[in-house]
């Protein structure tokens, strides 16, 4: 009967889920894949999702940045310190800005990192492809429209600025219409 060498920390220690191992996407079309799905992931949390990212990015938290994931979800959180540092991360510290800025400005600056964020981590997982396929990637890319001009075509861009017209509108009547008392 053969015996076999066990780790003596394996009692120990609770059994691990078997988890099938993530590999990073090395062909055009699951890079392609993975930013579509990221990228539609950050435009609902910009979008339709608004209200609970704007309540997500208290500026009194530490430095957040928002995340889309590749299994079409979106998350606000701390960077996490177990990615590879070559990895590229979000762009951080979107919460600090959120409340010294009017909303639809904020939330257009967070689009724009996104887009930068998108475009870094797709040509991340790139560098085995051959030139051409990273032509075609490119080309993939561009024919989509950026989170940026998606944000700004979609109506909760459109509603953000009225509301935030009205408020001005609003304040200014007032400022204008004050009435003075005086007392006599």
């Amino acid at each position: 009967m053969e015996t076999r060498a066990r780790c003596p920390a394996a009692s120990v220690l609770p059994a691990r889920p078997r988890h099938r191992t993530l590999r990073p996407p090395c062909t055009v079309e699951s890079i392609f894949r993975n930013f579509t799905i990221r990228r539609a992931a950050l435009i609902r949390a910009l979008t339709t999702d608004e209200e609970a990212l704007f309540n997500k990015c208290d500026p009194g938290m530490q430095l957040l940045c928002l995340r889309g994931n590749t299994d079409g979800s979106w998350e606000v959180k701390l960077p996490e310190s177990c990615v590879p540092i070559s990895q590229p991360e979000p762009t951080l510290s979107i919460n600090i800005s959120r409340d010294k800025m009017k909303r639809h400005e904020w939330l257009q600056e967070v689009a724009v990192q996104c887009d930068a964020w998108l475009i870094n981590i797709s040509f991340y997982f790139a560098p085995l492809l051959i030139a051409s396929e990273r032509e075609r990637l490119f080309n993939m890319i561009n024919s989509l429209k950026t989170v940026q001009e998606t944000f700004l075509a979609s109506n909760t861009y459109l509603r953000i600025c009225h509301l935030e017209e009205e408020v001005t509108c609003f304040c200014s009547e007032l400022y204008t219409n004050q009435v003075v008392y005086i007392q006599v």
